[in-house]
């Protein structure tokens, strides 16, 4: 008998497929198989795929955002932060088969981008990645790294945006050099 609770085991699996196969090429079925799991019991927990990425968006933020507290308590500034950062990122393209960027942005891409529901979950998430370095930022102005003047969120928005950028290009050309910027 399977120790692990169903809805556990239906987000292990379903983070898994949709950031290895992406949601349009995971099926309902494909999930429940996996899962070890009866279609009632998925569905119970589950009346929707809309609200199981919802659930998987919860569930890659979580761990992103641990990785983010852990990693931005141990660095004295945003240069240093995004430093490690992006060493990690290029650690995980070179070791990890199945590294694909960042689950969040990838799933993001395949849905609707008029989904007001996803939609706000994303920016949810967004802002909450802000909070989390947040006071990382504020510690770089007080070392003159980041003007005082600055807008901080747009700062951090930009430099996000810069990081997503770079995972697309390497995913679109299998060019490593593009986490190199």
């Amino acid at each position: 008998m399977n120790k692990i609770p169903v809805r556990d085991r239906i987000l292990n699996t379903s983070t898994r497929l949709f950031y290895r196969q992406g949601i349009k090429n995971t099926g309902i079925n494909q999930i429940i198989a996996e899962s070890k799991v009866a279609k009632a019991s998925f569905y119970q927990h589950f009346p929707s795929k809309k609200q199981l990425i919802l659930s998987c968006l919860e569930e890659y933020d979580a761990s992103l955002s641990e990785v983010l507290r852990k990693m931005s308590a141990k660095c004295k500034s945003t240069t240093e932060f995004f430093k490690k950062w992006t060493r990690l990122i290029k650690k995980n393209a070179v070791t990890n088969e199945f590294f694909m960027g960042c689950p969040i942005a990838n799933l993001g891409f395949q849905v609707d981008p008029g989904d007001e529901a996803l939609s706000a979950k994303f920016n949810e998430i967004i802002d909450g990645w802000f909070e989390i370095l947040k006071p990382l930022f504020m510690k770089s102005v007080r070392l003159n790294e980041i003007s005082s003047n600055a807008d901080l969120k747009r700062l951090f928005g930009e430099i996000f945006a810069v990081n997503e950028g770079a995972l697309l290009m390497w995913r679109l050309t299998g060019k490593r050099e593009h986490l190199d910027n």
